[in-house]
């Protein structure tokens, strides 16, 4: 049977869908995110070519400040950190009550309190990075009376129940579940919800400090959609000197600040963190503490 020219046409096209369609779908979060959140080392080069950077200056869209993927990739180490600098350092959001739980130093965190953000009774806060300090934890249960669920596989204690409203889980959180090399136990964020049972709309606050895993989770609870009815989001980012590790980082970092954007979080506060330095395990170049609220009220 001869074979017209169209419905040659359409099975070829139709065969490409198949193979595109087959494509897409083993992309991992990671590779998703602008093909640059696999952390491949980006070298630094200060020879390499300039391109315009766009400093900050309160536009209409501000995720159309950073660049694409392509575009990151050609500026240079000072490029990229006058960029990211610039970004962090101008408030998206006019929080007119800010209020710290915990620590005045280290270890507490803010809040925004305006109308819309102040935590409910009986919300959940989910903590993950806790080492020793407990203070964000104690101080938002017993001032807020929301229900805490703190999480950290590395403290070496075990599942308990701190108090009547904070609750500890001997686990991590991760781009997988399953079980670390080290023997900890970690879970992705989609999957700690479904486990503990609180559906989309209770999870209200989320802070974050894991001591540089933020740059493997972070693709993947984005493109998962877990942060879906979180008002604030409260994280610790570390920045490496080394100017191979400090590229990469930046680059990777500048794409998730775009992400978080377009997906409602504004930035509130911006601090950072005088101990970076003496941080045992490694010599950040700095420590960007960053509070979000999610300006879009239709999560």
């Amino acid at each position: 049977m001869r074979l017209t020219t169209g419905l040659v046409l359409s099975l070829w096209f139709f065969a490409f869908q198949i193979i595109v369609l087959n494509y897409f779908a083993r992309l991992t979060p990671k590779d998703i995110l602008d093909k640059g959140s696999r952390l491949v080392p980006v070298l630094c080069n200060q020879t390499e070519p300039n391109v315009s950077v766009q400093v900050l200056n309160r536009p209409t869209d501000l995720s159309s400040v950073i660049p694409s993927y392509t575009d990151l990739l050609k500026l240079t180490c000072p490029e990229l950190e006058e960029l990211f600098t610039s970004y962090l350092e101008k408030m998206q959001y006019d929080c007119k009550k800010i209020v710290r739980y915990g620590n005045t130093g280290d270890g507490g965190w803010d809040i925004c309190e305006d109308q819309y953000y102040i935590p409910s009774k009986n919300s959940i806060v989910y903590s993950f990075g806790i080492a020793n300090d407990f203070s964000f934890d104690d101080a938002i249960s017993k001032r807020r009376h929301v229900r805490v669920h703190s999480f950290d596989p590395t403290n070496n204690m075990s599942d308990h129940q701190r108090s009547d409203l904070i609750t500890f889980h001997a686990l991590g959180i991760a781009d997988y579940t399953g079980t670390t090399p080290k023997g900890w136990k970690v879970a992705r964020l989609t999957d700690i919800k479904t486990r503990l049972g609180h559906n989309q709309g209770t999870v209200e606050i989320v802070k974050i400090d894991i001591e540089e895993a933020e740059w493997l989770i972070l693709p993947e609870i984005i493109f998962s959609e877990s942060l879906k009815g979180t008002k604030q989001l409260l994280m610790e980012w570390h920045i490496y000197p080394d100017k191979k590790r400090k590229k990469t980082i930046i680059t990777h970092a500048l794409q998730i600040l775009r992400h978080l954007y377009r997906m409602g979080f504004r930035l509130f506060k911006l601090h950072y963190n005088p101990l970076c330095n003496e941080h045992p395990k490694s010599d950040y170049r700095y420590c960007p503490e960053m509070y979000f609220v999610n300006i879009n009220k239709n999560m």
